[in-house]
């Protein structure tokens, strides 16, 4: 059974105009909060610069913690609920992501009625200064439940109408499958996870060692995906944060779609 023990309160955040969201080279706000928002100085305080000039072969949306390069999982309700496990792995040559970030995509609009449940366990450390450094062991900390709360429709209101995620490309898909289609368009909110992760690479010594070998684990459960009795489609996607790398401070990888080593998870997916 996932248990979910989550608050009830408003989230931290609340957007206040629709934004067409640039590939890359910008600023996005998280609905509750950048957590290392004294690292990013970006906006106010709420943001991670997403940079991203490459990438896209080192996170992973997993269904095992075993799996580091994931796959793609495709789920399908007819009850508007659906709850689950997911894993958020790295195999890329750092090693390690100082923060994850999940964007979660509904399509447009949010049923009034949507409810997502989130609760994300796994390490986290002080993100280091030194260039590619990998934290030491001595320096994690395991923390249930680092993000653990709903969210809801008004949690999808800045970012609304959405064709693509942010990339190194211009049209990236959102969903697997998507290719140019514009249509339907989504809704998409993006929740720091407030947590780090650790890969499978040999940079990172000790990471069979780790709780679910280093990556993030995420319970998830939604409902009120449905809309005038259609099946609402949703799709999760994971974004990483490094305060230092070779690319530089800020988000610049996420799961790769529709291509070679694709990772992600779906529910509903309209393009299948």
């Amino acid at each position: 059974m996932i248990v979910l023990l989550l608050s009830v309160g408003m989230v931290a955040f609340s957007p206040v105009a629709a934004i067409d969201i640039p590939y890359h080279h910008t600023w996005i706000d998280m609905t509750n909060g950048a957590f290392w928002s004294n690292l990013s100085s970006g906006g106010l305080n709420q943001s991670y610069y997403v940079k991203y000039d490459s990438g896209g072969n080192q996170i992973h949306i997993t269904n095992s913690p075993l799996v580091s390069a994931g796959q793609v999982n495709h789920n399908y309700t007819a009850s508007g609920s659906e709850s689950g496990t997911f894993y958020l792995a790295d195999n890329g040559g750092r090693g390690f992501n100082d923060d994850l970030v999940l964007m979660v995509a509904v399509q447009h609009p949010v049923p009034s009625g949507f409810s997502l449940g989130i609760n994300a366990s796994g390490y986290r450390w002080q993100p280091t200064a030194v260039l590619n450094q990998v934290p030491a062991k001595s320096d994690l900390h395991y923390v249930n439940g680092a993000v653990n709360q709903y969210f809801t429709a008004s949690n999808f209101s800045e970012y609304t109408s959405q064709d693509q995620k942010p990339n190194s490309v211009a049209g990236y898909d959102i969903f697997d499958g998507q290719g140019t289609s514009t249509d339907p368009s989504y809704d998409v909110s993006f929740i720091d996870l407030n947590l780090g992760d650790l890969g499978s690479n040999y940079t990172v010594k000790y990471a069979d060692s780790l709780i679910n070998n280093g990556t993030v684990k995420v319970d998830y459960n939604v409902t009120g995906l449905t809309s005038g009795g259609e099946d609402i489609p949703l799709a999760y996607n994971v974004y990483a944060w490094c305060n230092q790398s070779n690319a530089g401070k800020g988000i610049s990888w996420t799961n790769a779609l529709s291509t070679t080593g694709a990772s992600g998870l779906d529910i509903n997916n309209p393009y299948e």
